[in-house]
């Protein structure tokens, strides 16, 4: 029965999370339209609406791109999560193995993904996961258990804001410990 239910929910998930589906010339027309609005001066680059727009644009142009591989959407969002997932384990290896000299370069696309986090008022790639899986299971959600609490979209953009906080407090540390070890 429980396996029976779980199948219904997510038919219906799929049933209303229905869209056309993105192509490439959709894509670019927004883009188009976008980039023509902000050049008359019609919105503004801060406006909610138009960052709406930009996510749904990098969302779309994103699931393009993904689905040209003609992998199933189920694996494209097993690995786009598994990278979301694990890119910030892995930059925690570059400060720690590379030269101290060239691992704070390793922060500039850490920094560019938070800008992008704000701007967008959310992580565009939780979206794309969310489309191509249709289930709502997000990378900061064992953050939020281990915690005790239960995810909401509140909960997990202050979640993801106090993990990333502690994130760059231990890399600026690394990188303190580094310079005064020469190591």
């Amino acid at each position: 029965m429980d396996d029976e239910f779980r199948e219904e929910v997510k038919r219906e998930r799929k049933e209303k999370d229905k869209r056309i589906e993105p192509t490439h010339d959709s894509v670019m027309l927004d883009a188009y339209v976008l980039a023509s609005d902000l050049e008359s001066g019609d919105v503004g680059l801060m406006d909610k609406d138009t960052r709406r727009r930009a996510r749904s644009l990098m969302v779309d142009y994103n699931l393009v791109r993904l689905r040209k591989s003609n992998m199933p959407d189920e694996v494209l969002g097993f690995i786009v999560k598994s990278l979301h997932f694990h890119t910030p384990y892995y930059f925690l290896l570059l400060f720690l193995l590379l030269p101290y000299k060239v691992a704070p370069y390793a922060m500039i696309p850490l920094v560019l993904c938070l800008i992008a986090f704000f701007y967008f008022d959310g992580c565009f790639l939780t979206i794309i996961e969310y489309r191509l899986m249709g289930n709502d299971i997000n990378i900061i959600d064992p953050y939020v258990y281990w915690m005790g609490d239960v995810p909401t979209p509140d909960n997990r953009f202050y979640y993801t804001l106090g993990v990333t906080s502690v994130y760059f407090s231990l890399v600026g540390l690394l990188m303190m410990i580094r310079k005064w070890n020469k190591w």
